[in-house]
């Protein structure tokens, strides 16, 4: 039987760390201390998402989400470090 995927919208520092962590190929731009200095600047919100099959976490990304300077201020900018950690 296959067990479906479900996209995620919040996961914990913790459990982001420990996925992120076992990844030989994962990034210091994909590590929550770097998602943690970028909102230390102030002016960058960090938001942890990822995808599980069943209770399983399988990939994982960090947002980071700057507010623009004006005349755009109304307007966000938004990016993931390097993109998705996976397990395929």
């Amino acid at each position: 039987m296959n067990i479906p995927y479900q996209f995620v919208d919040f996961i914990t520092e913790e459990e982001y760390t420990a996925f992120v962590q076992k990844h030989k190929k994962s990034h210091i731009l994909q590590s929550s201390e770097w998602g943690t200095f970028k909102a230390s600047l102030g002016n960058w919100k960090t938001y942890r998402v990822g995808i599980r099959q069943g209770d399983e976490l399988c990939a994982a990304t960090m947002i980071l989400i700057r507010q623009l300077p004006f005349p755009f201020s109304h307007k966000s900018f938004a990016y993931a470090p390097r993109g998705f950690v996976t397990d395929f």
